[in-house]
């Protein structure tokens, strides 16, 4: 393999690592325009050593196969889960389909090198904005509502969320010294939660807690 045909592959996996990296570095993302780079140059590597030290006697997969089992690490070890959800599963995914567009770029085939980091941009920008309004819809918030009034019952406070266009979730009721606390757990766009609390802030006898 002629030096200028490697140095165009390098020159490519660094292309499309940068291209996915810029777009994570403006979002403040853990694996960022170095990282990725980084990934995409490495895998690129890996692939044409296998190429070169391989030959035509051996199979030329066997070293870069591995390059699936590194990456796989260092997805693992960008993924931070909490008691509520896990976080880092874009990140760990960009690792791995970076790390593919550096063995494409790699092995040669620079054209699925270029469609795989064009797609990789569509869903990382595009569906993020898609995601981010689907997020909004559907946002879920505690409502803690607290009265002094001991006839007030749950069903009392349900219609406001009807009202509101928001689903009850969750429900409960608890005395707290000499208030009654209601919480409701609700999910609906974010403005109809907003405009539930404007509401209950105005009604006689409710008090809204955090």
């Amino acid at each position: 393999m002629e030096l200028d045909v490697l140095l165009y592959r390098v020159c490519a996996a660094i292309v499309a690592g940068a291209a996915v990296g810029l777009e994570r570095e403006f979002r403040d993302k853990p694996a960022g325009l170095r990282t990725l780079v980084l990934i995409s140059t490495g895998a690129c590597i890996f692939s044409m050593v296998s190429m070169l030290v391989a030959g035509t006697t051996v199979d030329q997969g066997r070293i870069a196969a591995q390059i699936v089992t590194g990456v796989g690490f260092l997805g693992a070890g960008s993924i931070l889960r909490s008691t509520k959800s896990v976080y880092g599963l874009t990140t760990a995914s960009t690792i791995w389909i970076v790390a593919a567009l550096g063995m494409a770029c790699g092995f040669g085939h620079l054209l699925i090198a270029l469609v795989g980091t064009l797609a990789t941009l569509v869903v990382l920008i595009l569906f993020h904005s898609i995601g981010v309004r689907i997020d909004v819809s559907r946002s879920i918030r505690k409502h803690r509502i607290a009265t002094r009034d001991a006839q007030l019952r749950l069903a009392d406070l349900e219609p406001y969320f009807a009202e509101a266009g928001l689903r009850i979730l969750r429900r409960n009721c608890y005395r707290q010294g000499d208030d009654y606390v209601f919480t409701f757990r609700a999910r609906g766009p974010r403005k109809q939660h907003l405009a539930l609390r404007e509401k209950l802030l105005h009604t006689d006898g409710l008090m809204l807690q955090r």
